[in-house]
């Protein structure tokens, strides 16, 4: 185990992400364009009152693996993969600042989030699968076109591949 706390911190943040865009996706005028209506904040801000993910994880928490992990000779070659899937998600993100509605870019992203999130569930890597399908749910909504990506977006993005790399 190892303390993590933007594991804690980027967690919460695209879980309000999600909590506060799907209040909005009835078009009510939530403003879900706007990182500031999607919880989205800088590193290390106050969470706010995102109760479910204040449970679950705590900032300055280490982040620790179920005991049913499974850390066998697949596990490098995981690494490895997921570290290239982590540097293509990155050159996408940085790419889509000057096209944020590039769909073939929010679909590479989503891809690399989506493959690292379902061989992390094989191997029982439950910190991994939490953040990615946390993003991969936020990415999906890009996708189908149901919410705008702004740069604080992917900032958000950026950092949870960060946080991807510490836990890989």
């Amino acid at each position: 185990e190892s303390a993590l706390p933007d594991h804690a911190v980027v967690l919460a943040q695209i879980r309000a992400a999600i909590g506060r865009f799907a209040e909005g996706a009835d078009g009510a005028g939530t403003g879900v364009g706007d990182p500031s209506a999607c919880g989205i904040q800088g590193q290390g801000s106050d969470r706010g009152s995102d109760a479910e993910s204040a449970d679950q994880t705590r900032k300055g928490e280490a982040v620790a693996f179920p005991a049913a992990a499974v850390i066998d000779d697949t596990s490098a070659e995981f690494a490895s993969e997921a570290r290239d899937h982590i540097v293509n998600a990155e050159q996408s993100l940085l790419d889509l600042e000057s096209d944020l509605a590039n769909l073939d870019l929010i679909n590479t992203v989503f891809r690399a989030f989506h493959t690292i999130k379902g061989v992390a569930g094989f191997m029982h890597l439950t910190p991994i699968v939490d953040l990615t399908h946390a993003a991969e749910t936020l990415l999906d909504n890009a996708r189908s076109e149901k919410l705008d990506l702004t740069a604080g977006h992917l900032d958000l993005f950026l950092r949870a591949c960060d946080v991807l790399g510490q836990l890989i």
